[in-house]
């Protein structure tokens, strides 16, 4: 029978013996591919501080895509409606991608040395950026041309060190100030400062008050409430609109960025916070509460090295996580709770991961063209 197959094979024209070879190294590798693929990531177990129903993530794909410039260290993120704004501190740029994906370009070249954090105010048209290197907050506008360097007007700030940032974008911006004294800086536009929380940490008898901060990273808004990952006391801060501490949560690592979770159609809104001490992205309810808890350390598809910041795209339910010790950017699909996938990625994610969609991908393409080959010889 071998060698009747082989003899029908060798009767074939050329072209169709090479479109049938091709066919079968698109199969074998595709096969291979899809089989030493790791596994999807599982979903993390619900934590048990709650029993009510929570926002489910599920990994999808991390950027870079395929032939863009890589990332160095990716530490800070925003999001527009139209891109996704990333720090890269080893590179000394922000790299800015279409939320679909595609790379769009560099800003601050020659400008920045050590960017960190970013914030976007889309009504002012400007994007902040904290610069480690150079202990200031630099302004670009749409285009990303360069504005110059956006200072608080206060006479205490002139050596500051700037980390954290945030805007609201009715006119407020917030700034984690993390020189001699701990604290954060809420100003309007112009710099004004409108109000100042944290107290020193170095004076002994602080340590207990609520607003002593030790590192806070990130800061966020949040209708009249301020976030504030306070990172070295392993806590995230929650203040009213005149500076009073409200509540806290506690992270069991060191909390870094943090992103709201709006649903689309209301509902109950959940706080992602990334862990950089556990390589995780921990979901907070809105009173604080952890409530689950995604990733874990590795390198493959879905876990995490040194998380540092996250930024959430409610147009399309994706949370963006810069996951900086892989120098990679993942996007996790999210689903809020009495929510469907919207996209189908969310169900694919839980079944496949990219590696081995491509691989089934692969394979049925060679079967097409091995069918097409064998039926144009048959119907002859």
């Amino acid at each position: 029978m071998a060698a009747a197959w082989w003899a029908r094979l060798r009767g074939l024209e050329r072209p169709r013996r090479v479109a049938l070879g091709a066919a079968v190294v698109l199969v074998i590798g595709g096969a291979a591919l899809a089989l030493t693929a790791p596994r999807p990531v599982a979903l993390a177990p619900v934590a048990t501080s709650t029993d009510a129903p929570v926002v489910t993530l599920a990994y999808v794909r991390s950027l870079p895509d395929a032939g863009d410039p890589p990332l160095t260290r990716p530490v800070g993120l925003a999001l527009d409606e139209r891109y996704l704004y990333v720090a890269d501190s080893g590179a000394g740029v922000v790299r800015r991608f279409l939320t679909a994906g595609p790379d769009a370009g560099e800003i601050g070249v020659g400008t920045l040395e050590v960017p960190t954090y970013l914030a976007r105010d889309v009504v002012a048209g400007t994007l902040l950026v904290t610069d480690r290197g150079t202990g200031s907050v630099q302004l670009f506008d749409d285009d990303g041309g360069h504005l110059g360097e956006f200072r608080p007007s206060t006479e205490t700030t002139t050596a500051w060190q700037p980390l954290g940032v945030a805007a609201d974008g009715m006119g407020r911006v917030a700034i984690t100030d993390t020189a001699a004294t701990h604290r954060v800086l809420v100003t309007d536009r112009s710099g004004r400062v409108l109000r100042i929380i944290g107290t020193d940490t170095r004076d002994p008898a602080a340590r207990d008050s609520g607003v002593t901060l030790d590192f806070p990273n990130s800061v966020g808004f949040s209708y009249d409430e301020l976030w504030v990952g306070d990172s070295n006391n392993r806590r995230v801060l929650v203040f009213g609109p005149d500076g009073d501490l409200r509540r806290h949560a506690r992270v069991a690592g060191v909390a870094r960025g943090l992103a709201f979770l709006e649903p689309a159609e209301g509902g109950e809104r959940f706080v992602a916070v990334v862990d950089a001490l556990t390589s995780e992205i921990v979901l907070l309810d809105a009173e604080g509460a952890e409530v689950a808890r995604y990733g874990g350390p590795g390198a493959t598809a879905g876990l995490l090295a040194y998380p540092n910041d996250v930024a959430y795209d409610p147009e399309t339910s994706q949370l963006f996580v810069a996951d900086t010790g892989n120098a990679r950017v993942q996007i996790w699909q999210v689903t809020h709770p009495g929510e469907t996938d919207r996209s189908g990625l969310a169900e694919m994610a839980r079944r496949f991961t990219p590696q081995q969609v491509a691989g089934i991908a692969l394979a049925a393409l060679g079967v097409v063209v091995g069918v097409a080959a064998l039926w144009r010889r048959r119907g002859r």
